[in-house]
């Protein structure tokens, strides 16, 4: 049996259009999900930056807290470790760091962020600095859980009057 010259070029033709259309599908579809996951990224780290604000300009405000709180939990679920560990100890920084201590810790959380969200150029870890900006005359606890002990309290209290 012998096969015609020009229907051995049409079926390979076929064929060769048939795999690169499957072909650009999937890199399209792995380029689509890829870009979805970063969004979501993103978006989580964005409340988490805001949490982390808010907390600092309301830091005796019980729900700003627990804004936090949930989004300290859930950060893991799109974080690398790195980020989980410098956003840890951030919150561990404990009743006697220094402003500079915190303001480090806190430098460390969002230098890992940004190079987890791929921001370029990079960034150098040697010069770059992030600190928060509250409410001047409003100061910040050395220690977040004890603001949120005492904002628990007074919020409970404030319900039973």
């Amino acid at each position: 049996m012998q096969i015609d010259s020009g229907v051995l070029v049409a079926v390979l033709g076929l064929v060769g259009s048939a795999v690169t259309a499957a072909m650009s599908y999937v890199f399209t579809k792995r380029q689509q999900l890829e870009a979805q996951w970063r969004e979501s990224k993103r978006t989580h780290y964005q409340h988490l930056v805001s949490a982390i604000s808010d907390v600092a300009v309301e830091n005796r405000n019980v729900e700003a807290w627990r804004r936090f709180a949930s989004v300290v939990n859930t950060i893991a679920l799109v974080a690398p470790q790195s980020v989980v560990q410098a956003v840890l100890a951030w919150n561990d920084r404990g009743p006697n760091a220094t402003v500079e201590q915190h303001d480090e810790l806190l430098t460390r959380v969002m230098l890992t962020i940004r190079a987890d969200l791929g921001i370029t150029p990079k960034d150098d870890a040697g010069t770059f600095r992030y600190y928060l900006i509250g409410v001047p005359g409003v100061s910040v606890p050395s220690n977040p859980k004890d603001s949120f002990e005492q904002s628990a309290e007074g919020a409970l209290s404030s319900k039973k009057s």
